[in-house]
C-alpha cells in the first residue's frame, strides 16, 4: 500500500482505521481502474490482430488459386507482418494476466474495507479489541500489499486525489 509522505501521524485507534480505510479504498479502486486500463488494451490489440490474421489467411489463399497483381501481395506482406507485430505486443503485455492479477488484488482490498467499515460502525476499533483486530488488519493489510502488483502512478494519483478529496 502505498503511503503519501504528507500524511500525519494518527493519535487514535479510531483514527488510525479510518486512516486505513481511506488508504484501502485508494488501493482497491486503483486496481479496478488498473483492470480497466488492461482490458481495453488488450481489447485494442486483440481485435486488430484477429482482423489483420482474418486478411492475411484470405489473401494467402486467394494467391494460391490464382495469379495476384505485385500490390496485393505487397499488401498481404505488410499485413502479416503487422498481424505478427500486434500478436507479439500481445503476448509480451500479458494485458489479461495483469488485469486478472489486479482484480484478485482489487478484491482482497475490498474484503478488508468491508472488515475496516465493520469494526468502525461496531464501535469495537475503540474497545477492549482494538489492538486484536488492529494487528488482524495490519496483517492481512501486508500479506496483500507484499504480493500486490503496481499501480501505474497516474491511475493512482487520480484515484488517491479523487477519495482523498471525497473525504475531507
Amino acid at each position: 500500500m502505498a503511503s503519501d509522505a504528507k500524511t500525519k501521524r494518527v493519535s487514535g485507534t479510531t483514527e488510525l482505521l479510518t486512516k486505513w480505510l481511506v488508504e484501502v479504498t485508494v488501493n482497491e479502486e486503483a486496481h479496478y481502474a488498473t483492470v480497466k486500463r488492461l482490458v481495453t488494451k488488450q481489447t485494442l490489440v486483440g481485435y486488430p490482430v484477429a482482423v489483420l490474421n482474418a486478411v492475411v489467411a484470405s489473401s494467402v489463399f486467394a494467391t494460391l488459386s490464382k495469379e495476384i497483381a505485385i500490390g496485393w501481395r505487397i499488401a498481404t506482406g505488410v499485413f502479416s507482418v503487422l498481424a505478427a507485430i500486434l500478436s507479439a505486443a500481445a503476448a509480451f503485455g500479458r494485458y489479461g494476466e495483469r488485469a486478472e492479477t489486479h482484480r484478485r488484488t482489487a478484491v482482497k482490498f475490498a474484503e478488508v474495507r468491508l472488515l475496516l467499515e465493520q469494526i468502525i460502525a461496531a464501535g469495537t476499533g475503540t474497545g477492549p479489541d482494538a489492538d486484536k483486530h488492529c494487528q488482524e488488519v495490519r496483517k492481512q493489510l501486508n500479506g496483500i500489499t507484499d504480493a500486490a502488483p503496481a499501480v501505474p502512478e497516474d491511475i493512482w494519483k487520480i484515484t488517491h486525489d479523487r477519495i482523498v478529496n471525497s473525504t475531507v
